[in-house]
């Protein structure tokens, strides 16, 4: 996909051999259930030469990871928090997150896969379609990371109909009693979908991929994705 913006900073990318994927889309899109047969995958293919982590943003450690998803249980504290004050928020988690988990993990040769990642801030925080806020955000990420930003070598979106997902939310909101949060919201829902759409034709390495289908034939595409990466960095033949 052509982006819309050709940044030549070298900062979107991974510096390390060991490969790094992350999993994308708007709430209930199947994200989840992707990442883990993902993971069950490739600990098949190099269970010998390394481990396979698993992790997600926003963390759920303090001071940041903790506090967003306070502010996202809470429609009042929602409300009474700037968004660019979330963002920050999201940012320093994220920034704490790389130096802490990702670039270590990486850095010892095993491979990560993320459950959201720098993208998910720049489209939830993003009011309008525009690619110029998301790419402001995504600035924003960049300063408050510094040395520890790192780029994913492959990045799922996973694509879905925001009544569907809508639906799927409601539908365990009634099973578990767990209320919808303030980012699972319908028109919330379709504004982040149509963000992800954008943010794939700006930044390397992200792909779009239809998940109003089955599990099995979502997962053929993630695969083959998988192998792709793969093969580019070295880990498979083709």
């Amino acid at each position: 996909m052509e982006r819309l913006i050709e940044d030549k900073n070298e900062v979107f990318t991974n510096p390390y051999p060991a490969s790094f994927f992350a999993f994308e889309g708007i709430d209930f899109c199947g994200k989840s259930t992707q990442m883990a047969r993902a993971a069950n995958y490739l600990r098949v293919q190099f269970q010998k030469k390394c481990n396979v982590v698993l992790t997600k943003e926003p963390t759920n450690e303090p001071p940041f990871g903790k506090k967003i998803r306070e502010i996202l249980a809470d429609k009042d504290l929602f409300a009474a928090t700037h968004r660019l004050e979330l963002q920050m928020l999201f940012a320093k988690d994220s920034r704490y997150h790389c130096e802490n988990v990702i670039l270590p993990v990486l850095a010892r040769g095993d491979i990560v896969l993320t459950d959201r990642f720098r993208h998910s801030s720049c489209v939830y925080g993003a009011q309008k379609w525009n690619f110029l806020e998301i790419h402001m955000l995504m600035g924003m990420n960049q300063g408050c990371l510094g040395e520890y930003f790192v780029w994913p070598d492959c990045s799922f979106i996973f694509d879905l109909p925001a009544e569907i997902a809508f639906f799927r939310g409601l539908e365990r909101a009634k099973k578990t009693g767990q209320k919808l949060d303030e980012m699972e919201k319908m028109e919330t829902m379709e504004r982040v979908k149509n963000n992800f759409y954008l943010f794939a034709q700006i930044y390397p390495d992200c792909h779009i991929i239809d998940a109003d289908r089955t599990e099995e034939e979502i997962f053929v595409d993630v695969r083959n994705l998988l192998n792709e990466t793969l093969i580019k960095k070295g880990w498979m033949q083709k």
